[in-house]
């Protein structure tokens, strides 16, 4: 069983996309993407909804884009702001980052976007 299928099967069965459609349940794009599971909710759905796709496709990009930040190098703290230059600082892991709060790995962002054919 891939990561997918056993988070997902969970997905289905607690919201699955005719109780969403028909329900009291989430309609539209959440505004907020607090879970992990709330990116598998979203992906079953995306599986038959053009537009949940669309969003859920940037929604995985700019996840996997803020994962890193830049930060001031240690030997450039003393220096003034006026000369730093883009040398003094590092891309380093955002320890903040929203794929790390919600406990994704690239390798399941990539696994999704990999099962909806998204680039």
């Amino acid at each position: 069983m891939n990561i997918i299928a056993g988070v997902a099967a969970t997905a289905t069965k607690k919201s699955g996309y005719k109780n969403i459609k028909g329900g009291s349940h989430m309609k539209g794009y959440p505004k907020i993407i607090g879970t992990k599971q709330d990116i598998y909710n979203l992906f079953e759905i995306a599986k038959i909804d053009d537009e949940i796709k669309e969003k859920l496709a940037q929604t995985l990009d700019n996840l996997i884009a803020t994962k890193k930040h830049y930060v001031l190098k240690a030997e450039a703290v003393e220096k003034p702001a006026e000369e730093q230059t883009p040398d003094d600082y590092e891309l380093v892991d955002n320890p903040n980052a929203d794929i790390v709060r919600i406990g994704m790995k690239e390798e399941e962002i990539a696994q999704i976007k990999n099962e909806l054919e998204i680039e």
